[in-house]
């Protein structure tokens, strides 16, 4: 049986989200009876909680591909990371509430970005500030054209006498590599 690996809680708030877009459309846009719910009736509007629950999915499934990170992980970002983080959430579940509501949600314009930005964490490109990412991504580099006595290695250098002379050799005799 596979084991599942999720968060049962949103990255954002209700709160996160008010404080991103404008709370008078959230609430228009998080009803089914015509009545929009008050802006403190949000937090516990299921429309509003299922949105920031689908679009925190939409992250983890962007996330965890390649095991760049786990639920427990994400959900311990803190500062920047975790403002960056929310945001995202934001602007995805806010796009999922315009499309219950807007003839053309694809007006929500915070959604494209969002999707590039999801696209970026799933190839590597962008990374949350977790050490263990960061240090993963650094490359070093090992020049082996000499070998500790000073000898070049290069292929070129050592088949040099089967494959006559090159046009940037400093050398005129392509046998002996002397002058």
């Amino acid at each position: 049986m596979a084991t599942v690996v999720t968060t049962a809680t949103s990255y954002a708030s209700s709160n996160d989200l008010g404080r991103l877009y404008d709370v008078n459309k959230i609430c228009q846009y998080a009803t089914d009876s015509g009545v929009p719910p008050t802006p403190a009736d949000l937090s516990s509007n299921a429309i509003v909680t299922a949105v920031l629950l689908r679009a925190s999915g939409e992250v983890e499934m962007a996330c965890l591909r390649g095991e760049k990170y786990t639920p427990t992980t994400l959900a311990a970002l803190t500062g920047a990371t975790q403002a960056a983080l929310k945001g995202l959430v934001c602007d995805l579940a806010f796009y999922h509430l315009a499309k219950r509501r807007v003839p053309n949600p694809k007006e929500v314009t915070a959604y494209e970005d969002a999707m590039e930005i999801l696209q970026a964490l799933n190839d590597g490109e962008l990374i949350f500030g977790v050490q263990q990412n960061m240090d993963a991504g650094v490359m070093g580099t090992v020049d082996i054209s000499e070998n500790s006595s000073g000898i070049l290695n290069r292929p070129t250098e050592m088949a040099r006498r089967f494959f006559g002379a090159r046009a940037d050799n400093a050398s005129s005799n392509p046998i002996t590599g002397s002058g």
